[in-house]
């Protein structure tokens, strides 16, 4: 009941979740970047916040075929809306935690190499890309579901 452009759209934004997480991971081992340790909390806090979207996303998708069995409807919707709800608040938190993180770097800009500074901003930019891709797979299933 699903058309097929749709589950390819699906399967595209799903592609994008690792290749941000390949990016960020080969810049990292690449370049050999040292993450200052002034900015460590702040880091594990944006990547803790950040991988909780693709989780979320992944319990939707499981859900995806319960859903198209009930055409979309009954109280299984209601069970994937609030999963969506929680994966926006997920990517919310990844924002607020992407700020605070930026700003941390910023404060000591200063002291680091400036290739590497505009490597960790470039990391954070791929990290919140995780979360981000991860809420538009949920818009994705949103849409399928408002059909």
């Amino acid at each position: 009941p699903i058309p097929t452009s749709d589950l390819l759209q699906l399967v595209r934004i799903q592609d994008k979740i690792p290749n941000a997480a390949k990016d960020v991971s080969g810049l990292i081992y690449g370049r050999k970047l040292k993450i200052p340790a002034a900015v460590h909390t702040n880091l594990l806090e944006f990547l803790e916040a950040s991988l909780v979207a693709p989780g979320v996303a992944k319990e939707v998708l499981g859900q995806l075929d319960q859903l198209a069995r009930t055409a979309f409807g009954g109280p299984h919707l209601n069970v994937v809306e609030e999963m969506l709800e929680r994966l926006d608040e997920a990517e919310h938190e990844s924002d607020v935690k992407q700020i605070a993180l930026r700003a941390a770097i910023y404060s000591i800009e200063d002291e680091m190499n400036p290739i590497d500074a505009m490597m960790c901003y470039q990391i954070i930019l791929w990290i919140g890309k995780i979360a981000d891709e991860s809420q538009s797979l949920g818009n994705s299933i949103l849409y399928l579901m408002a059909r």
